[in-house]
């Protein structure tokens, strides 16, 4: 799930990614942090991630799944081109 936040100049994609229980949480935790690192990183003009991005932690116990957040602040009207690269990766 993604959800979007932020100002006029800027928007936050909150992406939710859902692991299964027995997933250790602190590598998977590390591994999207990487991913949205890498991105953040290659500075792509469609999507402009203007600070580093953040883990925000464990968000939900599901019935099958506990999902981990990710925070990822960019330019206003790049937060869904952005979610979608994160989610492809």
């Amino acid at each position: 799930m993604v959800r979007y936040a932020g100002s006029a100049t800027s928007r936050k994609t909150l992406l939710d990614v859902d692991v299964a229980y027995d997933t250790d949480i602190d590598l998977a935790a590390s591994v999207i942090k990487e991913v949205a690192d890498e991105l953040w990183r290659e500075n792509l003009d469609s999507t402009t991630i203007i600070e580093e991005p953040q883990i925000a932690g464990v968000q939900n116990f599901g019935a099958d799944s506990i999902t981990i957040r990710l925070v990822v602040k960019t330019e206003a009207g790049e937060q869904w081109a952005t979610g979608r690269l994160i989610r492809a990766r």
